[in-house]
């Protein structure tokens, strides 16, 4: 991937000492990977988490940058009292392009203008299509891509004291990537957030602080016109509990001892909000495990099988197949060969 420096306004090149862009010169043209991890290490270091174990994998053909922006110098005021930015993107990549990351201390809103791109996260894939925008932890593991011959997407990575809480309700409905018609205000949002970055201001930080607020705000609204139903915070919590431990041999006996509601209650009430009896849930809870395991390791499927509670085999073969309409030999095969 190849750094075009005309994307830099006068004032950000300006923060690079001479040295800083020497390495960046030429990083970006011999080694763009070492780039990343050095950049990432030397230049931002607020972005890796606190043991420093990020994990980073990325490659492909930029075709195009139209903005590129590291805010590298975040007040204490505004660490301890606003959101604010880290970094801020707008690129056209070409069909070869990835990321696959995790560990990163950041939230993330990508944003796509035009073309198809692909997010894989949780255990589950999203089709990303014009005036999609998915927001993340990159804390958790994740792999975005494009899907066609090109991807124009816009980036932002941001953080704050309230960060986590906001996420944790946008996403309490169980979706992560948003359509955002013409009528909404997050594309003028999205433009004035840009445009307010290109040079340097002294209120800089407190006209990201608002615009991020508003942002995340039209997330919240677009979440509860696509999914207006009201979810119980109880079934929230069956919900999470199933998350955590499906690949547990849980019974609904062991959900009534955790959360002290009868049977009855619980599967009349999770059925209701979520559309699915407990059974069918954990069921594409363990298959989206195990096409991950699948597709991304070499792990046997004895192994694979064990890791999400079936100890024979031959049960877990039939559960895939029965599911997925393939066995899992045949699944792994035909995901490596694309």
């Amino acid at each position: 991937m190849s750094l075009h420096h005309k994307s830099l306004d006068e004032e950000a090149r300006s923060s690079f000492t001479d040295e800083e862009m020497t390495i960046i010169t030429n990083l970006a043209r011999w080694d763009p990977q070492k780039l990343y991890n050095v950049a990432m290490e030397k230049f931002f270091p607020s972005l890796l988490d606190n043991n420093n174990q990020q994990y980073i994998k990325f490659g492909g053909t930029e075709l195009e940058s139209y903005y590129w922006r590291p805010i590298r110098t975040v007040s204490n005021f505004a660490r301890k009292n606003c959101f604010f930015l880290q970094l801020l993107y707008d690129s056209l990549v070409a069909d070869d392009y990835y990321t696959i990351r995790s560990h990163m201390s950041s939230f993330l809103i990508v944003y796509t203008v035009s073309g198809t791109g692909q997010l894989k996260y949780s255990h589950k894939q999203y089709a990303l299509n014009p005036g999609d925008a998915f927001i993340i932890d990159c804390r958790s593991p994740h792999d975005y891509r494009t899907v066609g011959s090109s991807w124009r997407h816009q980036v932002i990575h941001f953080d704050g004291q309230l960060a986590a809480g906001y996420f944790k309700h946008i996403v309490s409905g169980g979706h992560i990537v948003f359509h955002f018609g013409e009528s909404s205000k997050f594309h003028a949002l999205l433009t004035e957030l840009f445009e307010a970055n290109l040079h340097y201001s002294p209120d800089a930080e407190l006209t990201n602080n608002c615009l991020l607020i508003q942002i995340l705000t039209e997330f919240i609204r677009t979440s509860k016109a696509i999914y207006p139903t009201y979810i119980p915070e109880n079934v929230l919590l069956f919900r999470d509990y199933l998350n955590e431990h499906c690949c547990e041999r849980i019974s609904l006996d062991d959900l009534c001892n955790e959360f002290k509601f009868s049977k009855s209650y619980i599967c009349h009430e999770f059925k209701k909000f979520t559309g699915k009896s407990i059974g069918e849930y954990l069921t594409a809870c363990k298959l989206d495990i195990a096409k991950d395991m699948l597709v991304y390791t070499d792990i046997p499927l004895k192994e694979i099988g064990e890791h999400i509670g079936y100890d024979n085999p031959s049960n877990f073969g039939k559960m895939f197949t029965k599911n997925i309409g393939i066995s899992p030999n045949k699944y792994r095969e035909k995901i490596k060969k694309l």
